[in-house]
């Protein structure tokens, strides 16, 4: 006897009924669906309970868990390292001015008479430092070269001849003024041509050094010490009175011959 036909007996308190063939054909189809209906049920709630033990086993674990504290650390910046920039070269070594780039030099004053007095640093609006067109524009005249080109150097002076002063240029920058023999120019202190040695000394009291004349004995240089931008003067005499002097860069002042 089948489970079906057993199942149907305990039913119905009896032996089964004896079924036609279509009859048990259908009931054994009831048969095999019902029992597909709980073999998919059985496997659904097998997935939903071990589900819920995976979700809890998870859960408990993520919440038992101590929270992990990242530190906020920065990006490093790379490091860079400037190109090194080259010096640009000093055209006129031991002038003051002429440290790194030069600068353009402001005049003090506009135009040239015969009234300004030489400082060290020039005379008027002319500036030592100027080039040739600084030059010019704070005379407020033009300048004529008098004489040869000598090396790097030549001088100028002013085209009307007012003052009587000649300029020095060393590689296009203005470097000395000179004012020769019979000049009516003077500096501030009123040291000029005619004036005696003493007077040069008083004007300039320690800051004056007595050498020997190159050419002219018994003459002198006194040379008046720089200041602290490197300008100095230098007073040529013939051993009694001034005949010429000059002013500039401590540099151009020294060369005793000028341009030569």
């Amino acid at each position: 006897m089948s489970d079906l036909d057993n199942r149907l007996e305990s039913l119905t308190d009896g032996p089964a009924p004896v079924l036609a063939p279509a009859e048990l054909v259908r009931r054994r189809g009831e048969q095999r669906r019902r029992r597909t209906r709980l073999s998919v049920a059985a496997v659904s709630a097998a997935v939903l309970v071990t589900g819920g033990f995976a979700y809890e086993s998870l859960s408990g674990s993520w919440n038992d868990r101590a929270v992990t504290q990242f530190a906020n650390t920065p990006t490093p910046t790379p490091t860079l390292t400037p190109t090194p920039i080259p010096a640009p070269t000093d055209p006129h070594p031991g002038h003051p001015r002429w440290v790194g780039t030069p600068k353009t030099v402001q005049p003090r004053e506009t135009g040239l008479t015969s009234s300004h007095r030489l400082r060290r640093d020039g005379i008027g609006g002319v500036t030592v430092g100027m080039t040739v067109a600084e030059a010019q524009a704070a005379a407020g005249q033009r300048f004529v070269q008098e004489g040869d080109v000598l090396g790097n150097c030549v001088y100028m002076v002013p085209k009307t001849r007012v003052p009587a002063v000649s300029f020095m240029f060393v590689d296009g920058v203005m470097s000395r003024v000179d004012v020769y023999r019979g000049g009516k120019t003077r500096t501030p202190e009123g040291i000029g041509n005619g004036s005696t040695e003493q007077q040069v000394k008083d004007a300039y009291p320690g800051m004056i050094v007595v050498e020997p004349h190159w050419y002219e004995h018994p003459g002198h240089y006194l040379h008046l010490k720089p200041d602290n931008n490197g300008h100095s003067m230098n007073f040529e005499t013939d051993g009694v009175l001034v005949t010429r002097f000059y002013g500039g860069f401590e540099t151009a002042v020294i060369r005793i011959e000028g341009c030569a």
